[in-house]
């Protein structure tokens, strides 16, 4: 996208719907701890699902949590939920 997020509208598709689940730090909205690692996230991608991350970081090469709501999980065309 190259920073131009204008230019790259989603396409909706008529008679169709999607949900997206909100995967949360426990505690939140309260107080939470950061530096979870967080596993798994390429067989989930694996299996049709998108993770779009939000409140992760980077660290030692792995995935960790830096935030409340962490990632949100939305199935992709080929998912079955």
């Amino acid at each position: 996208m190259n920073g131009k997020l204008v230019s790259n509208a989603p396409v909706w598709h008529q008679d169709s719907s999607a949900v997206t689940v909100v995967m949360a730090s426990a505690g939140y909205p309260g107080s939470y701890k950061k530096g979870v690692e967080i596993t798994g996230l390429s067989q989930v991608q694996d299996s049709g699902l998108q993770v779009f991350h939000a409140g992760t970081a980077l660290k030692e090469g792995g995935v960790v949590s830096s935030g409340g709501r962490v990632l949100t999980v939305t199935p992709g065309g080929t998912a079955e939920v």
